[in-house]
């Protein structure tokens, strides 16, 4: 075994070394899980009094000034009072409601955004439904509330 050898297997070792004395922490702020917990409950409670039409837990998710952006597909998007949603009917509102199978959750202060992967399943045999969902929330006197929805369009689900 040559110098130049020596050298390779010292310089592998102490690599192993420090990637095994590596260690991953989550240096998330303590409340950040808290505040991710509560915006859940936030959202949770959006779709489900969204497809039950519970207007009181409704309105306990969202302020009274909220709007919601809806993409209409072939049609241009529009921005109107979010409690029209009731109105309109649509994959949200049906009774069996969404599923949400993927979220992100920002908060800054008393600011949050959600930005969501929600789906519903198709007709039968026709497969699930997924769509892109946007929520800004602001909290006051402590709690959290929606101020802004932004609905993105369905599209057939290319994953299970």
């Amino acid at each position: 075994m040559g110098l130049s050898d020596l050298r390779h297997v010292l310089t592998g070792s102490l690599a192993t070394l420090a990637v095994v004395g590596c260690h991953f922490e989550d240096r998330a702020p303590s409340g950040a899980r808290v505040e991710d917990a509560a915006l859940q409950q936030v959202v949770t409670s959006f779709y489900v009094a969204l497809a039950r039409h519970d207007t009181a837990a409704f309105g306990a998710a969202v302020f009274p000034a909220a709007t919601v952006l809806i993409d209409g597909g072939r049609n241009p998007v529009t921005l109107v009072p979010v409690h029209t949603l009731f109105d309109v009917p649509g994959r949200r509102t049906d009774r069996n409601g969404v599923r949400v199978i993927h979220s992100e959750l920002r908060s800054d202060g008393d600011l949050a955004t959600a930005r969501l992967q929600v789906a519903v399943e198709g007709a039968r045999g026709q497969g699930d439904y997924e769509a892109s969902d946007l929520l800004s929330f602001a909290r006051r006197d402590g709690v959290w509330r929606i101020a802004h929805v932004m609905l993105g369009p369905w599209r057939l689900r290319s994953a299970p």
